[in-house]
C-alpha cells in the first residue's frame, strides 16, 4: 500500500500501523492538487511493488480542536446527514477493501458513494 498525504507525521504513523498489522506500506508526501505530486506518487506504488491494482482518491477533512468542539461538530452534523449518523473511515475502508477483492471481479465502471446517503 502507498500512502499520499499533506501531513507526514500521520503518513508515518499510518505506515506503521499497517506495519504492526502485517502489512507493507509505503509514504509520500502528496498534495493532491498538484499533478507532479500524483505522478511521483504512482511511480512509488510502481516502483515498490510492480503495478499499481487499485487507486483510492479520497482528499478528507478532520475536525480539529477539543473535544467540546468534536461534539459541536457532532452534533451539528448528524442531523443533516441522510443515514442519521456520521460515517467513520471503516466505512469506506470496507468498501475499497470489497472492491479490490476477488469478489468484485465482475465490477467494472462503477462509481459508489461512500455518504450516508447524501448522493442519492
Amino acid at each position: 500500500m502507498v500512502i499520499g498525504d499533506l501531513l507526514e507525521v500521520e503518513g508515518a504513523e499510518t505506515v506503521a500501523r499497517i506495519e504492526r498489522a502485517g502489512g507493507h506500506a509505503s509514504f509520500r508526501r502528496t498534495d493532491v492538487t498538484v499533478p507532479s505530486d500524483l505522478d511521483a506518487l504512482v511511480a512509488l506504488a510502481e516502483s515498490t511493488y510492480g503495478k499499481l491494482d487499485v487507486v483510492v482518491p479520497n482528499a478528507g477533512i478532520a475536525v480539529a480542536g477539543d473535544a467540546e468542539q468534536e461534539q459541536d461538530f457532532v452534533d451539528r452534523w448528524t442531523p443533516q446527514v441522510p443515514a442519521g449518523f456520521l460515517g467513520t473511515p471503516w466505512d469506506v475502508a470496507n468498501v475499497v477493501v470489497f472492491l479490490a477483492s476477488d469478489e468484485a471481479r465482475w465490477v467494472t465502471g462503477s462509481v459508489y458513494p461512500v455518504d450516508g446517503g447524501f448522493a442519492g
